[in-house]
């Protein structure tokens, strides 16, 4: 997790305004709602190959498991190099679009005050 916030040059929250979904993939069109890290200009795209959205946030991520290594909301298939994330419209995630791949760096944020993940990155950029 610090080397994922280390290295980023960018980090963002974003909300997902679109997708567009075809046999093989689909692609997210999101706007950029604040500049953690960095300073993104203009909307940013992402695709992924999963269907189901997966809703956790692991209780605002205060959950001990996603504390762990290889915890988080998107699939890792076989056939791709890394996490697959999915979005759903009008939610707003903790996006680290340098390393879209990584573990971690597609997480669902509700509420920014309570969020222990949104609060450790926030926090860990600092150092």
């Amino acid at each position: 997790m610090d080397e994922l916030i280390a290295k980023s040059q960018h980090i963002l929250i974003a909300e997902l305004i679109s997708s567009e979904t075809s046999d093989r993939r689909t692609i997210h069109h999101f706007i950029v709602k604040e500049n953690l890290k960095g300073s993104w200009e203009g909307n940013l795209v992402f695709q992924s190959f999963s269907k189901l959205h997966s809703e956790n946030n692991f209780e605002n991520h205060n959950a001990p498991e996603f504390w762990e290594n290889d915890t988080d909301r998107s699939d890792w298939p076989c056939c791709i190099c890394g996490p697959d994330h999915t979005f759903k419209k009008g939610v707003k995630y903790l996006l680290f679009p340098d390393a879209f791949g990584a573990r971690k760096s597609a997480e669902i944020i509700i509420d920014k005050s309570i969020d222990k993940w949104y609060s450790y990155v926030v926090n860990n950029m600092k150092k």
